[in-house]
């Protein structure tokens, strides 16, 4: 069986992160839960890169005006706590 951060190395994530586009709320909410678990998941603090490279912040970015008070919230604050003026510094 495989591990988690198994199966966001072998692909996975790309996958998820289609998903978001979809009209289908439930879907998208799926999909940002996966990503706060691949976000805050993912050893050596690898997550962030690993989403920023799929086009995750944009996939997020996507419910920064969403109708669904839900889904703007829980985007929003992904990108502000794993993107905000800090990300990126350290490199």
């Amino acid at each position: 069986m495989l591990s988690f951060t198994e199966f966001v190395v072998l692909g996975c994530l790309s996958g998820f992160i289609d998903l978001v586009r979809s009209a289908d709320i439930e879907a998208a909410r799926l999909v940002l839960q996966f990503m706060e678990l691949v976000l805050r998941g993912m050893p050596n603090g690898e997550g962030p890169k690993l989403v920023e490279h799929e086009d995750g912040i944009d996939a997020m970015e996507r419910f920064q005006f969403h109708e669904n008070e839900d889904l703007r919230n829980m985007a929003n604050g992904l990108v502000d706590k794993y993107f905000g003026e800090e990300y990126g510094l350290d490199e």
